[in-house]
C-alpha cells in the first residue's frame, strides 16, 4: 500500500513536467500527418528528465522497447555508470546500428584513460604526494560530490583524484563547458557559470549556448570526437574544463544519458536548444549513413 501511494505521489509530482511534452508530441504527430516513427531503446526507456525523451516528444517519435518494432533508430540506454549486457541488443546489433552500443563504462577513471590516450595529458594526480589543492570525486556518474582537499591523503576506493582546475573568468565565476555530441558532430556547446561555493552543484546559476568553434580549436574538436570513439559514444554530452593557468582543455565527464533542456531558462533558450538538438538528431543519427538499411530485421524474442 505504501509503495502504491509513493508511486501515485511521484506521478502527481511529475505531471507538470510531463504534460507539456505530451502536448508537444500530439502536435508533432499531427504535423507528421498522424505518423509517429518509433525509436527503440534497450534495455530501458528514457525517463522524462532525459534529453532524448524530450526530443522524442518534441519530434513526434514514439518510444518503444519492443525489439520487433520497425524503428528509425536504436539506442543502448542504461542510466548507470557500468552497463549490463542485454542479449536482445546484442542480437539486434548484428543487423543494425545501435547508438552508444560501445559505451560500457563511463566511470571517471575510464573517461580519464580515454582522454589521456588522445590528448596526451591528464588531470589525475596521486593524492599521497601531490603539492597543492586537488579534488576528490566519486567514480560513479552524476554524484556531484566533489571535495577540494589541500593536504596529502590516502586514496579511497571508489574515488578519483584530480588537480584543481582553475576555470574562473574575469568576473570571478567558474566556467564549465558542456559539449553536445550527435554522431560525428559537436552540434553545440553550453557554458555554465557558477559561484565558487557551488563548484560541484548539479545546475549552474547561468547557462549560455555557444558555437563550439568559439571555445574549441580545430585540433581540440577533432580530439574530442576521438575521445568519443574511445568511449564508444555516438550520442551524449561531455563535461570539460579550460584551465586558466595553462590554457589546456580537460574532459572530466562523459554522459551517454544526459538530462536537461532546462525550461526554467526561458522559452527562447528552450526553443533554440530544442531546434538545434532535433536537427542534429535527424541529420547526424536518424538520417546518417550508418543508420541506413536497418529494416530487414528478423524477429527477436524478448526475454
Amino acid at each position: 500500500m505504501k509503495l502504491r501511494l509513493r508511486q501515485c505521489w511521484r506521478f502527481v509530482l511529475a505531471l507538470p513536467r510531463v504534460l507539456p511534452y505530451k502536448v508537444r508530441f500530439a502536435r508533432a504527430v499531427i504535423r507528421n500527418r498522424f505518423r509517429a516513427p518509433a525509436i527503440l531503446f534497450r534495455p530501458r526507456k528514457p525517463h522524462f528528465a532525459h534529453v532524448i525523451w524530450k526530443l522524442c516528444h518534441e519530434g513526434g517519435y514514439r518510444i518503444t522497447t519492443d525489439p520487433n518494432a520497425e524503428a528509425v533508430l536504436t539506442f543502448q540506454f542504461q542510466d548507470r555508470t557500468q552497463k549490463r549486457d542485454d542479449p536482445v541488443l546484442t542480437q539486434l546489433a548484428q543487423t543494425r546500428w545501435v547508438v552508444n552500443l560501445g559505451v560500457t563504462d563511463i566511470s571517471k577513471s575510464r573517461v580519464d584513460e580515454a582522454f589521456h590516450k588522445v590528448f596526451g595529458y591528464s588531470p589525475v594526480i596521486d593524492p599521497r604526494t601531490y603539492k597543492g589543492s586537488y579534488v576528490r570525486k566519486s567514480e560513479s556518474n552524476a554524484r556531484h560530490d566533489g571535495r577540494i582537499l589541500t593536504q596529502p591523503s590516502e586514496p579511497e576506493p571508489g574515488y578519483i583524484y584530480q588537480k584543481l582546475i582553475d576555470t574562473a573568468g574575469p568576473d570571478g565565476r567558474l566556467q564549465d563547458l558542456r559539449l553536445s555530441v550527435f554522431g560525428r558532430a559537436i552540434a553545440f556547446a553550453k557554458i555554465g557559470y557558477r559561484h565558487a561555493d557551488e563548484a560541484f552543484g548539479e545546475r549552474p546559476q547561468e547557462l549560455v549556448m555557444v558555437d563550439p568553434d568559439s571555445i574549441l580549436s580545430t585540433d581540440e574538436k577533432e580530439k574530442v570526437l576521438v575521445v568519443c570513439d574511445e568511449m564508444g559514444l555516438d550520442f551524449g554530452e561531455l563535461d570539460a574544463l579550460r584551465d586558466r593557468e595553462d590554457g589546456r582543455l580537460y574532459i572530466v565527464d562523459v554522459n551517454d544519458t544526459p538530462s536537461g533542456i532546462y525550461p526554467d531558462r526561458g522559452p527562447a533558450f528552450r526553443s533554440k536548444l530544442t531546434a538545434l538538438s532535433l536537427a542534429a538528431l535527424r541529420a547526424e543519427l536518424i538520417d546518417s549513413e550508418r543508420n541506413q538499411g536497418q529494416f530487414d530485421i528478423p524477429a527477436v524474442s524478448d526475454p
